[in-house]
């Protein structure tokens, strides 16, 4: 007897806010000049995947700065996700696949948020 028959092992389909948030990292190690990286943790709460964005400065002895969270409901296979940031009172809600780009950009160039970067990019870039 196979009690595992009736599991659905295939893997998702679609693309997660994992995948989108990773994918920003080439474009963006090549507009600072690879003095800066991004880089996403995932952690795995009890019904939800949370993406944790940094900021890393190599030249700054590996310097890394939470800079924001994605919330993903594992239940409902990758969207709509929550996205928010400890650095600003900003948080979004439900926010679809199709839409996420568009509020991940609006996030990171709040006034907030893009000092933030901006800053580190010159601390990085003055230890180069």
């Amino acid at each position: 007897m196979n009690i595992w028959e009736n599991f659905n092992f295939k893997e998702r389909t679609g693309t997660s806010a994992y995948d989108l948030l990773v994918a920003q990292n080439d474009s963006f190690v090549a507009k600072t000049g690879g003095v800066l990286s991004l880089a996403v943790e995932s952690i795995n709460s009890s019904d939800h995947l949370i993406y944790k964005l940094y900021i890393v400065a190599d030249t700054l002895g590996g310097y890394r700065k939470h800079i924001l969270d994605v919330k993903e409901n594992d239940r409902t296979n990758y969207f709509p996700v929550y996205i928010s940031s400890s650095l600003t009172e900003k948080s979004m809600s439900f926010v679809t696949a199709m839409d996420f780009l568009t509020k991940l950009e609006e996030m990171l160039t709040s006034p907030t948020i893009k000092r933030t970067i901006e800053n580190l990019f010159q601390q990085a870039n003055e230890n180069k």
